[in-house]
């Protein structure tokens, strides 16, 4: 048998066993057997200890879920969906047991917490350059010092994704202040003459989560509209890191986030270059070798400080007017788009391949250490 990789993750319903994932953990299932790999989704209840046996999901030929009594896995990807799913006890308990016993080869183990990887790579003298000024958010007074310094400031939870709980506080024309934040799949946006209902409101959002407060950056624009990178970095065969993804995100109209997931517009960073101005446009060949040298850099750094091992992770980089590139964010856990157009269904392959290629070279270290 070749190797046997568990994709970690939690249950929902009969006709979506997995959520959002369910349709990567079939492709997965797919592509794992025409390459002599075994791939299964399991949740913390499917192993049974005593017997080193899981029953797991497989999607079959027929296109359909069964269950099965799986050999325990070689290698485990842990695609938990959510921070709430990994805080469970039951999930922390499975996943400490088999952090236990397969060490390294469970992959990508965490989310990441903003205020971490900042602090890891701030001191970096090869990679701090690229952060933006960032702090953990205090209270009111710091917030009118930073948004006296720098007009714009962006209010993040250290722990969040897809945009949530995000503020973004400017300073308005009149000499007030304009908020904008997001309330379920909307923007809200909010005008006040006082930086202390601001706060207040970020208080309410906050529901005693730490903060982070960041300089606002002035991204380059594509018409109207601001737009990032989204960069997907992964190891591949020979457990060395590659760019496999490269996507420019347009915000959608009225977001002041790019979130694909949320309505923004995802393509090709040249042609989205191409229709911004000035340096960006004439500097898009550059800018493009220079952030994904910079993605696969950061990628290895971000690695080395955390002291486990990654797999793949997403890096979203921001350009400001200037050309100045900007890391805005590193996620540990990105959301995975499967189904696309035919013309982009080679890179989605390859997308859901490389942790394959990746979890069968684990295992090959393992047999030869052993």
């Amino acid at each position: 048998m070749g190797c046997v990789v568990g994709i970690f993750t939690t249950r929902r319903s009969k006709i979506q066993p997995f959520g959002l994932d369910t349709k990567l953990v079939a492709r997965m299932c797919r592509l794992g057997a025409r390459q002599g790999i075994l791939v299964y989704g399991f949740t913390a209840r499917d192993i049974n200890w005593p017997r080193g046996t899981v029953r797991g999901y497989v999607f079959d030929d027929g296109g359909r879920w069964t269950r099965r009594v799986m050999p325990f896995p070689d290698v485990v990807y842990d695609r938990l969906p959510s921070r709430s799913a990994e805080r469970r006890r039951a999930v922390r308990r499975v996943k400490q047991r088999l952090l236990a016993m397969l060490g390294d080869r469970y992959f990508n183990r965490e989310f990441f917490n903003k205020w971490v990887i900042h602090n890891k790579l701030a001191a970096d003298p090869d990679y701090g350059r690229y952060l933006p000024p960032t702090a953990r958010f205090r209270g009111v007074g710091q917030l009118r010092q930073w948004v006296y310094k720098y007009g714009t400031v962006w209010l993040k939870p250290s722990d969040g994704t897809q945009g949530r709980g995000i503020v973004v506080v400017r300073r308005a024309r009149n000499g007030g202040y304009v908020a904008q934040r997001r309330v379920d799949e909307r923007w809200i946006l909010t005008t006040t003459s006082s930086l202390n209902r601001v706060a207040r409101m970020v208080r309410r959002m906050r529901g005693g989560r730490s903060y982070i407060i960041q300089k606002g950056l002035a991204l380059a624009r594509y018409g109207n509209r601001p737009f990032d990178v989204r960069l997907l970095v992964q190891k591949n065969a020979q457990g060395e890191w590659e760019c496999t993804k490269m996507v420019a995100r347009v915000a959608a109209p009225g977001s002041v986030t790019s979130n694909i997931s949320t309505g923004g517009l995802g393509g090709s960073f040249q042609r989205v270059a191409a229709g911004s101005r000035g340096v960006v446009r004439a500097r898009r060949e550059e800018l493009e070798k220079a952030m994904k040298e910079l993605g696969l850099g950061m990628a290895a750094r971000i690695e080395e400080s955390l002291g486990y091992r990654l797999g793949e992770l997403a890096l979203d980089l921001g350009i400001d007017r200037n050309g100045r590139i900007w890391l805005i964010e590193a996620n540990s856990k990105p959301f995975r788009v499967v189904q696309a157009r035919k013309s982009l269904q080679p890179q989605v392959r390859r997308t859901l391949v490389r942790p394959l290629e990746y979890a069968a070279h684990l295992s090959r270290q393992e047999r030869g250490s052993s």
